[in-house]
């Protein structure tokens, strides 16, 4: 069996700003996901143009950059993983870690609260396309005026597709992994993000 994501201490940050999301604004409490080898991207609840919260992608080169400008402490031990979809490729191997066994689900893994991760896990079974699973988590969740939902594709055909996520074990931030092996049509797999931003 591969590992096939790592979690290991982030010491430097190099990730540079995004938009009109300037990382020198006070406080400096940002999280960011940059990722390649990407099928499709989308979000919902606060629009991602700024100042807070930044969404910028390429559908060329199929790469995205999220930033998140969140409450923070000082004190939080940041985190850096990868993930590829590799685990998708097997069809004898599933790794569901959520709560949610629906068999359709050959992998998941989850930086969520419980309620909220099946909240998440029920969409993406629901929804196949960005858009709308954003659209659906954004709506079940409350539609809060300070949150974002940030859906993330990724290709299970590109040789390159990889994500770095930058995580802080916080109650504003919080993502779940998850891969789909649906009835009908093609398998999926989605990093689906909820982030409570600085207003």
């Amino acid at each position: 069996m591969l590992l096939l994501f790592g979690c290991f201490l982030l010491f430097t940050t190099t990730f540079g700003d995004v938009g009109t999301c300037n990382h020198t604004v006070e406080p400096l409490s940002w999280l960011t996901t940059t990722g390649r080898g990407l099928a499709d991207w989308s979000s919902a609840g606060i629009r991602p143009n700024g100042p807070n919260y930044c969404l910028q992608g390429n559908r060329q080169d199929n790469t995205v950059e999220v930033n998140y400008h969140m409450n923070i402490s000082a004190d939080s031990i940041p985190l850096r993983y990868s993930r590829n979809p590799w685990i998708m490729n097997d069809d004898n191997t599933t790794q569901n870690g959520c709560l949610n066994k629906d068999p359709r689900i050959k992998y998941c893994f989850s930086f969520c609260t419980a309620d909220l991760e099946n909240l998440i896990t029920k969409a993406a079974l629901k929804f196949r396309i960005a858009y709308q699973l954003a659209a659906e988590v954004y709506e079940n969740y409350g539609s809060p005026k300070d949150v974002a939902v940030t859906t993330i594709e990724l290709s299970l055909t590109d040789p390159n597709a990889h994500l770095d996520v930058q995580v802080f074990m916080l109650p504003c931030w919080c993502s779940v992994y998850v891969g789909i092996h649906p009835d009908f049509g093609p398998s999926y797999l989605y990093e689906i993000q909820v982030a409570h931003l600085l207003t």
